[in-house]
């Protein structure tokens, strides 16, 4: 029982940096994304003044 106990308590905190590390991922992402629309936007902002 208490070994089980144990397992569960290492799995919830294994899980729990797991997700953790996936939402810090997302986010990362999220502002790579966002700064490659930024990037884009202004291409196409000095593409457009030049045409």
């Amino acid at each position: 029982m208490h070994l089980a106990a144990l397992k569960a308590a290492g799995m919830t905190k294994r899980m729990a940096i797991a997700s953790t590390h996936t939402r810090r991922m997302q986010q990362l992402s999220l502002n790579g994304f966002k700064r490659r629309v930024q990037h884009l936007n202004l291409v196409h902002q000095k593409f457009t003044e030049m045409h």
